[in-house]
């Protein structure tokens, strides 16, 4: 291991091969020699993954393993491949890695004195400059070792935490259905749910069509989404607001997306549109501006669109955004002022148990959904009372 503090100085017998985590002296090492060290009991920790601040700046990861047999010296062989990070790095995806390939390398070892053999051994920095390299751009390695042994490692996928899963909420599968198929093994409940998937049914219809408890649903979606099987959309509503994010340069760039977005967006009964034309279409978009009114603005080129689909496009892959609105209870003064405006004639008061949900912290949606009523009826009646508004944002 290393000997003087601060640096990585190894045994001449020893391999190192570059720098794993931007650290200057942090890197993947192998020993191929006794590994004694003041205080560290060697045998104590073979049957562990060894974790060990070596320095101030340098935190190591590794497997010792040791061979006993008479044909070494000292009746034993003690070799130790290892991670070396900074610091201050999350080292916790790399101690299986260390305990498989430790495993791998024992085995080649006992079968093939991989190690041992000077002729097999000299493989070793080309395995080493792939794990480091493969690893870190892929997350995953293979390597042949000899004719029967294979090394294939990778670092576990670590998943997002999904999102809440409301009632108003519409799952979008973002894999081809026929891909996903339903097996055996899957839950009952899930088993009823996903056929009532289909970009339409928020959360609450595929709680009825299916006969589930929405409770039950919702953690079914909830599990789709942690498993990138399906995202999550608002109601589609002809008065919904959307804006062009930043990644409708990622449209503009990638072929691939376009021809997906050629295909998902197609209304059958007409000619498939230009990806010009739907990359114009999103352009047009802004918040000042609900759907209905971009439909009746743009309706030829809108001739083989599918409009729910072309929302829906742009809101899984993040190309547009939805501008949401939150209905909220003004002041007096704010009232008097409206409830003055040329705009204002007709003077309607929202009851006040609904107004009671108006905190600024309830979407609109969620109001139409609680209250069972249409959104241009909502919108309606908070437009004529002079004491609500909605703001957008």
């Amino acid at each position: 291991m290393p000997t003087s503090e601060g640096d990585l100085t190894v045994h001449p017998d020893a391999m190192q091969v570059g720098c794993l985590c931007g650290h200057r002296k942090t890197g993947a090492y192998l020993y191929g020699v006794s590994l004694h060290r003041d205080g560290f009991d060697l045998h104590l920790m073979l049957k562990f993954v060894c974790i060990f601040r070596y320095s101030k700046d340098v935190t190591i990861v590794s497997f010792p393993v040791c061979i006993e047999s008479h044909k070494y010296k000292r009746n034993k062989m003690l070799f130790n491949l290892g991670f070396a990070f900074d610091s201050n790095s999350y080292t916790g995806d790399y101690e299986p890695v260390c305990r498989k390939i430790a495993k791998y390398l024992r085995e080649s070892e006992l079968r093939d004195e991989f190690l041992s053999n000077p002729e097999t051994k000299v493989r070793l920095p080309e395995f080493m400059i792939r794990l480091r390299e493969e690893l870190l751009t892929t997350g995953q390695c293979s390597f042949q070792i000899n004719e029967w042994c294979l090394i294939y490692v990778h670092l576990p996928v670590t998943l997002p935490e999904p999102p809440d899963v409301w009632d108003f909420y519409v799952p979008v599968m973002v894999r081809q259905a026929e891909r996903q198929q339903i097996r055996d093994e899957w839950d009952g409940t899930l088993k009823r749910v996903y056929p009532h998937i289909d970009g339409k049914n928020h959360v609450a219809d595929i709680a009825h069509k299916a006969a589930v408890d929405t409770v039950l649903v919702r953690k079914c979606i909830q599990h789709l989404v942690y498993y990138q099987i399906c995202v999550l959309v608002d109601i589609f509503q002809y008065g919904n607001t959307y804006m062009v994010t930043p990644a409708i340069n990622t449209l503009y760039n990638d072929g691939p997306l376009q021809a997906q977005c050629c295909v998902y967006v197609h209304d059958k009964d007409a000619a498939p549109p230009h990806i010009s034309t739907i990359f114009s279409l999103y352009t047009r978009l802004s918040a000042d501006k609900d759907v209905s009114t971009f439909c009746e603005e743009n309706e030829q080129a809108l001739v083989g669109v599918d409009v729910l689909r072309f929302i829906q496009f742009g809101m899984v892959f993040g190309i547009l955004r939805c501008v949401r609105r939150w209905p909220v209870v003004v002041n007096d003064c704010t009232a008097e002022n409206r409830t003055n405006s040329p705009t204002k004639k007709t003077v309607f008061s929202v009851p006040d148990q609904i107004k009671r949900m108006f905190t600024g912290g309830v979407p609109f949606d969620e109001v139409c959904y609680k209250l069972c009523v249409s959104a241009s009826s909502l919108a309606e009646a908070v437009t004529l009372d002079p004491t609500t508004t909605i703001i957008k944002k």
